[in-house]
């Protein structure tokens, strides 16, 4: 979503779990580059060290409590005021990151930001979601929400669902990371931190408990530019070149160049070219291209592996380049980086190539103790012949409980004729079983290799549902029986359904992301336990189901997957009929005799061949999976007459390049919406525009008959300062809820 407002065009993204916002500003006139040092200076391990002992050695400690005033995000609305203290470790982390990037580490903070600040966050708590576009709740006074809605709009912003430590700090190193897949194709938190114009900031803080996202929002002011005089600099770099903290930056976070758009010309990405070499082994990772082309495809990408992007918006005022290599989580202290960039230009047109090398060490050494075990993420692999599929993460376990990923450092070997190891992946040559022996630092762990030809399933041939069900054994979501048949009419479990759902979704960001930071619980020490995990994690309501192996194994009723289904799009809804009213209006499902709540048929028990028919529908509709609220789902008028849910947007791109886009905003019933086309292309090239007007509830169609672009993006304004963004490519399907 992006906000155009006096000149600026904003973009803003969320992130999963602790969730950040971040802003653009456009495409400006073109600025130039030139390259070989950066003109700023390498910190020494010393110095690095020093600073840390001076601001961050106790940073996350919250002393004693937040604030001095109280703020209220309930009638009456308080702003509220943080305490001295408290205000002055956000602060220190953010000095003390530009300091460690080679940047002037001088921020001040000034006192009208901070009441700003504190007015956004009280107002986006009132509002109980991240957003730069809160909506005035009635009783909120109007000049407390013009104050809160200019911070919300100029302010990088996070929430947390824990205040027992210094948020603020917990935040400035969130928009740092910036490496999830929301914000990873920019890193705009980190440029705007780390703005050579940035000076003055604001700090704001308010919790919320009304139901709908409960927890701790805050606000960091950063759109400023008080610095007096230019700085001299060419380029910025996050880690910086020479000795750089392993206790601020992890292997699975991406590294960044913020070029001086004084100093070089505008990037292209089809010419930046990025060499990152570890000098301990001498791999060589390569970006280019090609590699943005495989990352956009592939969500587990975008989560925690390889990864790249050149970004033009001018974020923190630079252009970006962004890159991160898999298979690299862990970074051991003394390890050296090279990275060589070339396929720049500088502002004259002569070309410009940048070249450093990273140092890394620990300001305070981790004891690791001893390697206890050797872990796959995966203990058994399946692949088919002629096929390739990517070795799992091998996770390392230490004496203090870390776990790591080493599956770059690891040694792997197989005596078997049926499979071969090449380039972190595993290729199907003959079906059967093999082993493969993982070796690291004296430990060993087996994976088990099931080689496979696609398998010939005797009971589908003529079935309405044959082509669905040989798509889903392909995938593995499911499998047919030592008979040889698949039995498409037999009733699926709850059991069975979960596991097809998230087999289906394994590569999604949510799934990965559980994967990473946690170990699926043996409540029942059977197959489904992993999948009743997820599903307790994602708070949908199983807990009858954990503990009782029965009830996982009933034959599950359509009624029951509309709410696992609406509880998985975020929605609680407090009955069936209205959950199968979202799928059927969401076009999640076109009901069994017709699409009606009554033709859906919530009471009758789902077969397999169904289930299969069900998930694959939600895939192609664009469905993605989130977190179930705790607060029930309030279902509005427009929805019980077919309506979207407020703030959606839905697009169709056919292959036959007809363009849809479906959407429902309140806030422009009866009024012109606008919905542009651009190709997502380096200069975002214009396509198409298209008026039309929303209905009485804000509903709205609008019907491209042609977009040549291999990757469209949507843009949907409601107001002349107020736009949504979408994208999709020929044959998806796209959901954003808003």
């Amino acid at each position: 979503m992006h906000n155009r407002r006096k000149g600026l065009l904003k973009y803003f993204s969320l992130a999963a779990g602790s969730i950040l916002l971040s802003l653009w500003l456009p495409h400006a006139a073109f600025a130039e580059p030139v390259p070989v040092d950066s003109l700023l200076p390498e910190r020494s391990e010393k110095e690095i060290a020093a600073k840390w002992n001076q601001w961050m050695k106790n940073a996350h400690d919250a002393g004693d409590g937040a604030f001095a005033e109280i703020p209220s995000s309930k009638s009456p609305y308080r702003a509220g005021k943080l305490k001295d203290g408290y205000l002055e470790k956000g602060l220190n982390a953010a000095n003390f990151y530009r300091f460690v990037s080679g940047l002037p580490a001088d921020l001040v903070l000034d006192e009208s930001l901070n009441r700003q600040a504190q007015h956004g966050a009280v107002t986006i708590a009132a509002n109980g979601r991240l957003t730069h576009n809160p909506v005035q709740p009635e009783d909120m006074p109007q000049d407390f929400f013009e104050l809160g809605e200019k911070s919300a709009g100029s302010s990088n912003i996070y929430w947390t669902t824990s205040g027992t430590d210094n948020v603020l700090v917990r935040s400035v190193e969130a928009y740092m990371d910036d490496s999830d897949s929301s914000n990873i194709d920019r890193v705009g938190h980190r440029r705007w931190i780390l703005s050579p114009q940035l000076k003055r900031i604001g700090f704001g803080l308010a919790a919320a408990s009304n139901g709908k996202q409960d927890g701790y929002y805050s606000a960091m002011q950063v759109f400023d530019q008080s610095r007096e005089g230019q700085l001299d600099f060419n380029y910025i770099l996050y880690p910086n070149k020479g000795a750089f903290p392993l206790d601020v930056f992890e292997g699975n976070q991406a590294w960044s160049v913020h070029l001086n758009p004084s100093r070089f010309q505008q990037p292209e990405l089809s010419d930046v070219r990025v060499e990152l070499t570890r000098l301990s082994d001498r791999k060589t990772w390569v970006f280019d291209e090609k590699t943005r082309k495989e990352t956009r495809s592939s969500s587990r990408s975008a989560a925690d592996g390889l990864y790249f992007n050149v970004d033009t918006a001018r974020y923190g005022y630079t252009y970006g380049i962004i890159f991160r290599p898999d298979e690299t989580q862990l970074i051991e202290d003394g390890e050296r980086f090279a990275v060589r960039i070339t396929g720049l230009k500088k502002t004259d047109g002569t070309d410009a190539e940048i070249a450093y090398e990273t140092r890394f060490f620990r300001v305070e050494p981790i004891e690791k103790g001893q390697l206890t075990g050797l872990f796959p993420e995966k203990a058994e692999l399946s692949v088919k012949v002629g096929s390739e599929l990517k070795l799992p993460a091998i996770h390392a376990v230490y004496e203090n409980g870390l776990s790591v990923d080493v599956k770059s450092k690891a040694a792997y070997k197989t005596d078997s004729d049926k499979i071969r190891i090449q380039n972190g992946a595993v290729m199907g040559l003959k079906p059967g079983q093999a082993d493969i022996v993982v070796r690291y630092e004296g430990r060993t762990a087996t994976l088990r290799v099931n080689v496979y030809t696609m398998p010939a399933i005797k009971d589908i041939t003529g079935h309405w549902a044959e082509e669905q069900i040989r798509w889903a054994v392909e995938r593995e979501m499911v499998k047919g029986y030592a008979d040889g048949t698949f039995k498409p009419n037999k009733q699926v479990s709850e059991a069975e359904f979960l596991a097809m759902l998230f087999t289906l979704y394994a590569d999604d960001s949510v799934i990965r992301g559980m994967d990473r930071t946690g170990k699926p619980s043996k409540s029942l020490g059977v197959w489904s336990d992993r999948y009743y995990w997820y599903a307790k994690r994602l708070n949908l309501d199983v807990d009858k189901s954990v503990m009782d192996a029965r009830r996982r194994n009933r034959a599950i009723t359509r009624a029951e997957v509309a709410q696992i289904v609406a509880g998985l799009s975020g929605k609680n809804y407090a009955n069936d009929d209205d959950a199968i009213r979202f799928l059927l209006n969401m076009g999640f499902s076109s009901g069994k005799t017709s699409a009606t709540v009554k033709g859906y048929a919530g009471k009758d028990r789902l077969t397999r061949a169904e289930a299969i028919v069900f998930l694959k529908n939600l895939q192609d509709q664009g469905f993605r999976l989130t977190f179930r609220p705790t607060a029930i789902t309030v279902m509005t008028e427009n929805e019980k007459k077919g309506g979207l849910p407020d703030r959606t947007v839905k697009v169709t791109y056919q292959t036959d390049r007809k363009l849809i886009v479906r959407g429902a905003f309140a806030e422009a019933a009866n009024r012109t919406i606008k919905v542009e086309v651009h190709a997502s292309t380096q200069d975002g090239e214009h396509i198409e525009t298209l008026q039309t007007k929303g209905d009485a509830y804000g509903n709205f169609t609008v019907t491209f008959e042609r977009i040549d672009a291999d990757d469209a993006s949507i843009y949907v304004s409601t107001r002349d300062d107020l736009a949504y963004y979408i994208s999709a490519k020929p044959g998806q399907s796209a959901i954003v809820m808003y």
